[in-house]
């Protein structure tokens, strides 16, 4: 169960809470599962991760899609300033052909000219499951 908190973020002994073989990390009060192989795809809602090296002042930012559909931005869900944009846009060629996506894929290869601060291999990357349970 997670239960230990740092900065709004329930850990494990570990740092991560695995249930069923699944990686789980819960964040205030709604569960994410990691997303950690290179075919895998983010939704809105979902969470890029920063370690504390990163130099961030944000710890999670959030996948955010707006009503005019200009492309995905990020949101700063935990941290500094938190629900500030990050100055990005992430472009329709992201996604899968016909979804509202970003493939990992396309992110790995973009990073550098997308997201200013940390690194593909040190974020870790969260698809929304529901609420959490106590």
């Amino acid at each position: 169960m997670c239960r230990a908190l740092r900065d709004g973020i329930a850990y494990s002994s570990a740092g991560r809470c695995t249930s069923d073989s699944r990686t789980m990390i819960e964040i205030l009060g709604e569960t994410y599962e990691e997303v950690s192989h290179q075919d895998g795809v983010l939704w809105r809602g979902d969470l890029l991760l920063f370690d504390d090296a990163s130099g961030a002042d944000c710890k999670a930012y959030m996948v955010y899609l707006p009503e005019d559909r200009s492309g995905f931005q990020l949101v700063n869900y935990v941290g500094y300033k938190a629900g500030a944009r990050l100055a990005t846009i992430i472009p329709d060629e992201a996604s899968q052909p016909g979804a509202l996506n970003i493939r990992l894929s396309w992110l790995r290869e973009y990073w550098s000219e997308t997201i200013p601060f940390g690194t593909f291999e040190t974020t870790t990357f969260l698809s929304w499951s529901g609420a959490a349970s106590d």
